[in-house]
């Protein structure tokens, strides 16, 4: 993206814009990038986003940014993408990058709108996969420790981008400009707040469950962690504290393993599947952690502000999915061969998923328990 070649001047700045982005994918992808309606909220001027998402993400995002317009990319049809263009968009910003995406962003750009597209480092991530496919298998972690680009980041910089490159008023880009550092600096995935529970009950949300089966922990990881924190806790937090599992109906074998592996004395509460969606953040919001695997929930507990402690196996923080809370951490056994896929769907070639299987329990659950007695006392 270049900046514009002339600034036309202007007596006074205009006080509100709009924008078109398409993002669609997966939960999790489409809950980071919603930094870019957080990153609104901070710009000297407004911008009225209208954002083409899959239809079941449209209600969660209509329940937290309420300013902004949501459609569903699957019901678009010649009269809404009308009406869509009607809007006058400054740009048309396609975090989506696939072929569908690219077609849809011609059909809604005007006159006057420009298309841009997130610049996705895909030979990066080839040498990532090359590098642990082929790189002798040994306890050794090629990745942890690098300092690599959060996707937010990313798509917040591409608005920004988008949005400098597309202003004509000078007092308005002088202004952005001036703030941009700051927006990079301060906006992220960030959810307003729909529960005032005064959380009675020590609750802890758990979600076993992932898009694909290879990047979910075994059940025995969440039992025995579980357990470890449990056997911690005063008896009195024990009879307090209530784990509820969080997912889908596609979740409810792993979460039955989890319980099976659980000690009897641990309450437990089972609304995978029984719940829409967005129904899921009053108990994220409510919880003082949640544990997860890389999957979606996981994302959007910590756009609730929730710390969460997750199972990285197949999938790595290097391909910049990773979590971001201060208090929130990453569990994975330092091992060459990960990550082996993109998104987790490969089966392990060993064989024996050690970047699950080597993981300390005892280390989860005293990391349970410290974040446990942070957020409670």
């Amino acid at each position: 993206m270049s900046n514009p070649s002339n600034i036309k001047e202007a007596s006074q700045a205009r006080k509100s814009y709009t924008a078109t982005i398409i993002r669609s994918s997966s939960i999790g992808d489409v809950i980071l990038a919603s930094a870019v309606l957080d990153a609104t909220r901070l710009l000297p001027f407004e911008v009225k986003i209208t954002w083409l998402t899959k239809g079941y993400l449209v209600p969660l995002l209509k329940q937290n940014f309420p300013k902004h317009d949501f459609f569903d990319i699957e019901a678009l049809d010649s009269s809404k993408i009308k009406q869509i263009k009607n809007t006058d968009p400054l740009f048309v910003l396609d975090l989506q990058t696939n072929p569908r995406s690219k077609i849809l962003g011609q059909k809604l750009k005007g006159e006057s709108t420009n298309v841009y597209s997130l610049k996705k480092n895909r030979l990066h991530r080839q040498m990532i996969f090359l590098k642990t496919r082929f790189h002798k298998r040994e306890n050794k972690n090629l990745f942890y420790g690098r300092d690599h680009p959060l996707m937010p980041k990313k798509n917040i910089s591409h608005f920004l981008l988008a949005l400098e490159s597309s202003l004509n008023n000078a007092e308005d880009l002088q202004s952005l400009r001036e703030l941009s550092q700051k927006i990079r600096a301060q906006a992220r995935p960030t959810f307003s707040r729909q529960s005032n529970d005064a959380n009675a009950k020590h609750i802890i949300t758990v979600a076993p469950g992932a898009s694909f089966q290879p990047k979910q922990a075994p059940a025995k990881i969440f039992a025995e962690s579980l357990n470890q924190f449990f056997s911690q806790l005063a008896p009195a937090d024990q009879e307090r504290i209530e784990i509820v599992f969080l997912g889908d109906k596609n979740d409810l074998a792993a979460i039955g393993s989890v319980q099976q592996g659980l000690i009897p004395k641990i309450k437990t509460q089972t609304l995978a599947g029984s719940i829409a969606l967005e129904a899921n953040q009053q108990w994220l919001e409510r919880s003082i952690f949640f544990v997860g695997n890389d999957s979606g929930l996981t994302h959007f507990a910590e756009a609730c502000a929730t710390p969460t402690i997750s199972f990285y196996g197949p999938t790595h923080p290097a391909l910049g999915f990773s979590t971001s809370l201060p208090d929130s951490q990453i569990f994975s056994h330092a091992i060459s061969c990960s990550p082996c896929s993109k998104h987790g769907a490969k089966k392990c070639r060993f064989q024996d998923s050690l970047c699950f299987n080597k993981i300390s329990t005892d280390q989860v659950g005293a990391y349970m328990s410290d974040l446990f007695g942070r957020h409670t006392r």
